[in-house]
């Protein structure tokens, strides 16, 4: 099953804490179906690109740095997710799923 995005609806400027919360529990509650969903195909090493691509990935990524930066919103965290992202299009992985950054990431042994 591949999970679905949660219905966008933006915080506007200025808003409570309180008022914020709907947004930021349906936020945190997402990640398990992402992990169910991802797990077995890290542990698989299978990265098929048919729910993701990493070069999509890197698309989406560089638009919340762009939306960020206009907006007047530190960019330092979505920038250094957008550099992981285009780890996987420099490498030759474009086309396959993010769940292949673990092995983007990885760094060999030394011996």
């Amino acid at each position: 099953m591949v999970p679905q995005p949660l219905e966008h609806q933006p915080a506007p400027v200025g808003i409570t804490a309180e008022e914020f919360l709907p947004r930021s529990v349906a936020t945190t509650a997402s990640p398990e179906a992402v992990f169910r969903f991802c797990s077995p195909r890290i542990d698989e090493d299978r990265h098929t690109g048919d729910a993701d691509r990493l070069s999509m990935a890197a698309a989406g990524v560089e638009h919340v740095v762009a939306t960020s930066k206009e907006s007047g919103v530190d960019a330092t965290l979505p920038s250094a997710l957008l550099e992981i992202s285009r780890r996987g299009p420099a490498g030759g992985q474009g086309s396959e799923s993010f769940t292949s950054l673990p092995r983007v990431l990885s760094v060999p042994a030394s011996g």
